[in-house]
């Protein structure tokens, strides 16, 4: 391994609440559920929708992009990859400094939970021998802790938002 690439970061970016404001869509989450099929009527509202970014994002992912350049980029969500062509679709239209970012979404089976499942995922992506720094973007606060046991640098989404809310007075 190159000196070089172990020198490299990983910025990881969530989607919805991070990048996509997709809360107009929130009332179609099922309150409980068993399957990925309860559902059903969010991911047509994925699919079919164009919601607009999150008030923040294209300066927050300007400034991580610029703050580390050359950095690997991956797009995890704990949406499932019957979303993802939409995904890819709405986040080169909304953020083509994404550009070559690769994704990372759940299995059709994946019963696990969105911080369990993008943590495993994380686990794997984040190699110590490939990556001086993980910088993990996502709205979930239930996200935090395990990141930050895991050494990455953890930026919380609702900061952002808070932060642009409060400069607009």
């Amino acid at each position: 391994m190159s000196a070089e690439r172990a020198l490299r970061a990983l910025l990881v970016f969530d989607v919805d609440g991070t990048l996509c404001d997709s809360s107009s869509a929130d009332g179609l989450l099922p309150v409980e559920w068993q399957s990925q099929q309860d559902f059903t009527a969010w991911y047509e509202a994925v699919r079919n929708t164009d919601f607009p970014p999150m008030r923040g994002a294209k300066a927050m992912v300007a400034a991580l992009l610029a703050n580390q350049p050359g950095a690997d980029v991956y797009v995890m969500s704990a949406r499932p990859v019957c979303v993802l062509d939409a995904t890819e679709a709405w986040i080169a239209r909304h953020f083509p400094e994404l550009h070559g970012a690769k994704f990372w979404f759940r299995w059709e089976d994946d019963v696990l939970s969105s911080v369990e499942s993008k943590m495993a995922r994380l686990i794997v992506l984040a190699d110590p021998t490939t990556y001086l720094q993980v910088t993990v973007v996502d709205d979930d606060e239930k996200m935090m802790a395990p990141c930050l046991t895991a050494g990455y640098t953890f930026v919380p989404a609702w900061q952002i938002t808070r932060r642009v809310e409060q400069a607009r007075g």
